[in-house]
């Protein structure tokens, strides 16, 4: 015999929501066993569990438990994840350009064309807007190993999964927008630029310093048009 339940749209579309959320905590739970080769719950739950709690605040904390231990404990599941999947996901992983080695063109431009640097200063809007612009990271990151070099995070715009240079203004970026949402690109150079001088470099020549400052909002475009982060004008 079956057991039917009524429920209203509202209940129905509430269930919806939780079925979803719950998908979307699987979905990381696969990608971060496969990107960093486990099926350890101990390792998944490690990873990602903090970040799953950040990303679904409304979804009671055993449901991540459970997806993260789903993922670990069936041996039929691990064998799929790794026979079915790794070759497809690993496939997929992008290299982010590196900012130092991009070969710019005269423009750099977000996928739907607003422009962001163009061949001047007064050309480029990420530049004239820096006390304006807010900038915010759109990236779930899936090895979590802070002694990579390469971190490796999926865009939450496009959900392409990228693998970054092991360049550290763009990481010390990153970092900064992560800890600092809403922040401003002017913000930002400001604390790198402070940050390389902390670190040995002298920017005390004016061309010097104006060349990490093209640097850094060069860097800060790349990871806009790639989908790392957002720009709110």
């Amino acid at each position: 015999m079956k057991l039917r339940v009524r429920v209203d749209h509202a209940t129905y579309s509430a269930l919806k929501e939780v079925e979803e959320e719950y998908r979307e905590v699987l979905e990381d739970a696969i990608n971060y066993g496969l990107v960093n080769k486990t099926t350890s719950f101990t390792r998944i739950k490690a990873g990602i569990y903090r970040t799953e709690r950040e990303k679904h605040k409304d979804l009671p904390s055993h449901y991540i438990y459970t997806g993260e231990n789903v993922i670990a404990q069936y041996s039929n599941m691990k064998k799929f994840i790794y026979s079915k999947c790794k070759k497809i996901v690993m496939e997929q992983i992008v290299d982010f350009p590196d900012p130092a080695y991009y070969q710019y063109p005269d423009e750099l431009r977000l996928p739907d064309g607003t422009l962001l640097m163009g061949k001047t200063v007064g050309e480029s809007p990420i530049i004239m807007n820096r006390k304006k612009w807010r900038l915010y990271i759109t990236y779930v990151r899936l090895d979590n190993d802070p002694d990579n070099e390469r971190p490796i995070l999926r865009s939450t715009q496009n959900g392409v999964i990228y693998r970054l240079p092991p360049d550290s203004i763009t990481h010390t970026i990153l970092g900064y927008i992560r800890e600092n949402p809403g922040c401003t690109p002017e913000e930002v150079m400001g604390y790198v630029l402070a940050w390389l001088q902390k670190e040995g470099v002298d920017l005390s020549d004016e061309d010097r310093m104006f060349l990490f400052a093209s640097y850094i909002y060069d860097t800060i475009s790349l990871l806009a048009i790639y989908g790392l982060i957002r720009i709110e004008k």
